[in-house]
């Protein structure tokens, strides 16, 4: 297998936590179904198709010490945002040879948020 490089979208695409979410949470819940297909239809080529959906991750757009910050955390197992590093660490492994047999799966990455 060729694993391809993972989409990446939200854990919103599973929990729209927050009001004004619909529309956000549609589109990224839009790319796990884009994977499941493209997952199949590559397949046969060699190439995985899978969606990376982190949570809140601390970056200038949305920092962990934010207006919106303490609201986040409120749903995490511990009230600590990702950081891009945790993020690519996923996008690495799912790159990689080691994850040949994952193809069409979201794998959320969110410290709990959605559990």
């Amino acid at each position: 297998m060729t694993n391809g490089t993972p989409l990446i979208g939200s854990n919103l695409a599973d929990y729209a936590a927050l009001p004004t979410t619909s529309l956000y949470s549609m589109v990224k819940s839009g790319l796990v179904g884009l994977a499941k297909g493209m997952a199949r239809d590559l397949a046969p080529r060699g190439i995985t198709v899978n969606v990376v959906q982190p949570g809140p991750i601390d970056t200038d757009a949305n920092p962990q010490d934010g207006p919106y910050s303490d609201q986040l955390k409120a749903f995490m197992a511990t009230p600590t945002f990702g950081t891009g590093d945790d993020v690519a660490g996923l996008v690495a492994y799912l790159a990689s040879d080691e994850s040949q047999f994952a193809t069409g799966a979201a794998f959320t990455i969110d410290n709990g948020y959605t559990a």
